[in-house]
């Protein structure tokens, strides 16, 4: 599959990328599919080239709609695309917590 977009690029840590890590991630670019990244004025206001933006997130609270308008960026999604995994993850705990219950009762408060 990638075979048939050569130019594409993907970020090697799962965190989101911040200030001028993230324009210079996207420096030159015309569209970006995001999960978490920030996309406010001044990151936006050095990438003229984007025009796109992709997410894949439970929310939008990390893009600025100010500064998307204010530059003629498009911001795309679909709704609900992560419904199962979410589902899927919900299960998970469920069926995880009750032997862990001592063990996650004992780290909660660390914040783990």
């Amino acid at each position: 599959m990638l075979c048939k977009y050569l130019n594409s690029i993907f970020k090697e840590t799962f965190l989101p990328i911040g200030g001028d890590g993230l324009i210079e991630f996207y420096q030159g670019r015309e569209d970006a599919v995001i999960g978490l990244d920030q996309f406010n004025h001044c990151v936006l206001s050095q990438l003229p080239d984007l025009k796109v933006i992709g997410i894949c997130s439970a929310g939008a609270n990390h893009i600025d709609p100010a500064a998307m308008k204010k530059y003629s960026k498009r911001m795309c999604w679909v709704a609900g695309i992560n419904k199962i995994a979410v589902s899927e993850n919900t299960i998970s705990h469920i069926v995880n917590i009750p032997p862990n219950f001592h063990k996650f009762s004992r780290e909660a408060p660390a914040g783990n």
